[in-house]
């Protein structure tokens, strides 16, 4: 049970919140500008030519399972660190951005004693079991591989090269990186999410008091799909640190859709109930947002292939998740 939980626990950590970053550089600068603007602005996602970034991002997971059969919840805690660079150059009439996953760290706790513990930046982590071994090593195989992100003229993304060597290095975990559903945390939809928040920026100039709605869909892999749909509030003006800033507040639900694959072990979910809300502050000169915060709860129930009296039988769980997230910039050149 504890690998199928874990498995959710991986696919969702890096799907549900308003992607962000924090230019620590450029932020101990103040902004160019002295006063607010006034009238509507455009908010535009800005890709520099030769700048390198440092993005980081904190989660914070608490999980509730009841499981059939059991008369108390299966109580789960869950933090992920993660660091990674961006390097930005032109290419013909867009931009391409390279991504190489710099640190990660990641630590599960189960009734109060630790399931999973890993740090890329540890000289040597604690003895494991032969399963948690393994997916640290797999984790570890991934620090330093790159990915090249392909952008077009309106900062969409054409394509990205790199997913098949960033996959085979998880992969060389063996079974128990397979099993564990980590690798999902890494597909297309999550890693399109990790460069940057322009899909929640409005199309057209907004001011103070406006209001636009944002849907997204991030696929799962075989555990399908997840889709997201937010409302965006520009809230006021104000100073995060000495930058000038767009307080942004969004607020939301998301549901789950299976995939029209099924997962290999037979494993579906299915998001009964889920809410998302949080706040970022979009700087306008540097053309990004540079701190963000969510909070995220959903009730999802979970089916899982089990073996009882010689047959396979179907069992269904009920989680219950609170999570709690920032994503931010470390540092710029």
């Amino acid at each position: 049970m504890n690998r199928n939980i874990f498995s959710i626990v991986s696919v969702l950590t890096s799907t549900l919140v308003l992607a962000g970053c924090n230019k620590a550089g450029k932020l101990s600068q103040p902004s160019t500008e002295k006063t607010f603007p006034n009238g509507p602005v455009q908010l535009v996602q800005k890709w520099t030519d030769g700048e390198q970034i440092v993005k980081h991002i904190d989660m914070k997971m608490n999980l509730e399972i009841n499981v059939p059969n059991q008369p108390q919840p299966v109580k789960q805690d869950v933090t992920l660190g993660e660091r990674y660079g961006i390097t930005v150059s032109k290419v013909d009439s867009g931009s391409k951005v390279e991504m190489d996953f710099l640190s990660l760290r990641m630590d599960s706790i189960q009734a109060g004693r630790t399931n999973f513990t890993y740090d890329s930046q540890a000289r040597a982590n604690a003895p494991q079991n032969r399963g948690a071994a393994a997916i640290a090593k797999g984790l570890g195989n991934i620090i330093g591989v790159k990915l090249d992100f392909f952008l077009n003229a309106t900062n969409g993304i054409d394509r990205i090269e790199g997913i098949d060597t960033l996959m085979n290095r998880l992969a060389a975990g063996g079974p128990a990186m397979n099993n564990s559903g980590i690798q999902n945390m890494f597909n297309k939809g999550n890693l399109q999410q990790m460069i940057g928040a322009s899909e929640y920026l409005p199309a057209r100039p907004v001011q103070p008091g406006d209001t636009w709605p944002v849907q997204m869909e991030t696929d799962l892999g075989e555990m399908g799909s997840l889709t997201v749909s937010n409302n965006v509030t520009f809230v006021q003006w104000e100073k995060h640190g000495p930058r000038l800033c767009a307080r942004l507040e969004f607020d939301g639900t998301f549901t789950g859709k299976p995939s029209e694959h099924p997962n290999s072990t037979g494993m579906s979910m299915a998001i009964q109930d889920g809410t998302t809300s949080g706040v970022s502050w979009f700087d306008p000169e540097l053309g990004t947002v540079i701190d963000s915060d969510a909070i995220q709860d959903l009730t999802m129930s979970i089916t899982i292939p089990m073996p009882m009296g010689g047959q396979m039988t179907r069992q269904t769980m009920k989680m219950l998740m609170h999570q709690v997230l920032n994503v931010k910039l470390d540092s710029v050149k």
